[in-house]
């Protein structure tokens, strides 16, 4: 089953961002490393993160249908969180971080994250997934 397959490998590279953020961390974490709720919730917004960032490249119906509901929710929260994630300042605050550290995701990596413009990218990014998704949607509708 597609479905499955698909869930998997994005729990799969979430688990494997998640090791990698952990593991080059280096001291960056001390004060939180010992704290069992900042390791569930880093690892839940990693496996999240990777849904978000490639989930459009799912074929299955129900997945696509949920990314691009997902996309819309998270959009709507960046906006009416001043273009913060919940689930960041939850890791900041833990952490003893400032509310502007970025999440060290697969952008982070990359070194997007560095550009002036990255929360525009990061919009547009979505938006153009999105509508390939939804572009996707309209043709498994149609078989």
């Amino acid at each position: 089953m597609n479905r499955l397959r698909d869930i998997t490998l994005i729990i799969i590279c979430g688990l494997l961002f998640y090791l990698v953020d952990i593991g080059s961390s280096g001291k960056l974490y001390n004060l939180c490393m010992d704290n069992l709720l900042f390791h569930l919730v880093s690892l839940t917004h990693h496996i999240y993160n990777i849904f978000l960032q490639f989930g459009w490249l799912s074929n299955d119906l129900v997945i696509l249908c949920v990314y691009v509901v997902i996309n819309i929710l998270t959009m709507l929260h960046w906006i009416t969180n001043e273009n913060y994630c919940i689930s960041t300042e939850i890791i900041n605050s833990m952490c003893g971080f400032s509310r502007d550290k970025y999440f060290r995701d697969i952008w982070h990596f990359t070194g997007v994250k560095k550009f002036k413009y990255y929360i525009f990218i990061r919009y547009i990014y979505i938006l153009i997934t999105s509508i390939i998704a939804i572009n996707k949607i309209k043709k498994i509708s149609l078989q």
